[in-house]
């Protein structure tokens, strides 16, 4: 199990009187497009909040904040760094300044230098009609949301996922409470307590608190095996290639539906045969139910076991994956599942895609 580290972060969304955010360009470490992120960065040990943005703001543009900055904008994130988590804690506030010529003359960190690419005012017309990409999630609709209404009388609480390019961008709070999902299954399928209304309640270890990516004991309460509490790295890997039960085949249907899953992911005749004889899946089922399953625990994360965004994420045509939806990306291949992982990862990273 990967070791998680908390760090705590500000930033400050900057606007001119023209209503233009300030945005810093920077490459992307995971690769692919740039990304424009507001200026701000890591509290130092013993720093209070505003010492902190006062800071990073002064050395990542050359202004001094004005006295009033409200805290307007909340989220966490967590992302890979060096074999470890790092789960991300941060907050942006809001600050209307005069429109001036930043700089990062007074910025001493070598590294944040190495990556900046420029800065930019953005109007938000001009954010709408561009195909980069803007952190956090839906920033235009934030901005537009701040820009109409002025900052929020209480902060907001962001999506998981870091960017993506401004279509259909919206703000939408994170709903922490998972969709409680119940689901008949058919006498026809052969499963031992068919028919019976069946609730999830794996989702429910990542409402409050994440576990860390891919812990066994958290992919084994997906896949609905009856001894998740006792799993480990190795002995779930154990499992996989000796094949599971077919009774993850129901798990999985319950939160994704059945045709997408028997039909889709294991022939409805090799389920049917396997599930009278009590043999478990082969291996190559076996797989590809355990790709799905590692893709499902980041979304969980992500979302915060929230099912319905899940499947919105799942079920959405993506314009990185070719127009195809995630779902049929992960199920057509390992590299597939690979990729759409790993669309997830640099999301959850705060990083666009």
């Amino acid at each position: 199990m990967a070791n998680v580290r908390n760090r705590r972060a500000v930033r400050a969304l900057v606007l001119s009187p023209d209503d233009e955010a300030l945005m810093l360009r920077f490459r992307n470490p995971f690769g692919g497009k740039d990304v424009w992120l507001t200026p701000g960065g890591g509290i130092h040990p013993g720093e209070d909040d505003r010492t902190a943005l006062c800071r990073e703001v002064w050395e990542e543009t050359g202004l001094q904040l004005p006295a009033r900055a409200p805290l307007i904008w909340r989220r966490v994130h967590t992302y890979p760094l060096k074999g470890e988590q790092v789960r991300q804690s941060e907050d942006i506030y809001y600050a209307r300044v005069t429109r001036f010529t930043p700089t990062s003359a007074n910025n001493p960190a070598h590294g944040e230098v190495d990556i900046f690419r420029e800065f930019r005012w953005w109007s938000l017309k001009e954010i709408l009609a561009s195909r980069e990409l803007f952190v956090p999630n839906g920033f235009a609709g934030l901005l537009r949301d701040v820009i109409a209404k002025g900052p929020p009388a209480r902060p907001v609480t962001l999506e998981g996922l870091g960017g993506q390019s401004n279509r259909r961008q919206r703000p939408t709070p994170i709903t922490c409470k998972p969709r409680r999902l119940t689901c008949i299954i058919s006498p026809s399928d052969g499963h031992e307590g068919a028919g019976m209304a069946s609730e999830i309640d794996a989702l429910d270890a990542y409402v409050e608190r994440p576990p860390p990516f891919g812990e066994p004991t958290c992919l084994g309460r997906l896949m609905g095996l009856d001894d998740a509490e006792e799993l480990d790295d190795v002995e779930l890997a154990r499992r996989v290639a000796n094949g599971l039960p077919t009774t993850v085949a129901i798990a999985f249907a319950r939160m994704l539906g059945r045709s997408k899953v028997i039909g889709l992911m294991i022939p409805e005749a090799t389920y049917r045969r396997l599930s009278k004889q009590g043999k478990p899946l082969p291996r190559e089922h076996s797989e590809r139910i355990y790709e799905v399953g590692r893709i499902l625990d980041a979304l969980a994360r992500v979302y915060h076991g929230d099912l319905d965004r899940m499947l919105g994420f799942l079920n959405d045509p993506h314009m990185l994956l070719g127009g195809e939806t995630p779902f049929d990306m992960a199920r057509s291949s390992s590299a597939g599942a690979e990729t759409v992982l790993n669309l997830i990862l640099r999301a959850e990273a705060g990083m666009p895609v």
